[in-house]
């Protein structure tokens, strides 16, 4: 007998037996984005990253030279 596979808490089973008699496994990818306050920023950080800046409670983006605001809205 086959063994099941070994699943994290974001994986997913789709099982469409009925149909094909095969079961289908797939994985679903989560990306947190990374926080800092003002004195933990990355100091070698490439143009375009992006970060929660958790002392401003603002996203931040990093245009080559500096720390931009993002603008943000509820939703």
């Amino acid at each position: 007998m086959e063994e099941p596979p070994v699943l994290n808490k974001n994986s997913l089973i789709f099982n469409h037996e009925a149909l094909t008699n095969q079961t289908l496994f797939a994985t679903v990818f989560q990306y947190m984005i990374p926080s800092w306050n003002n004195a933990g920023r990355p100091k070698k950080v490439k143009t375009g990253t992006i970060g929660f800046n958790s002392q401003t409670k603002n996203l931040e983006f990093f245009n080559g030279s500096s720390w931009l605001k993002l603008p943000m809205k509820k939703i």
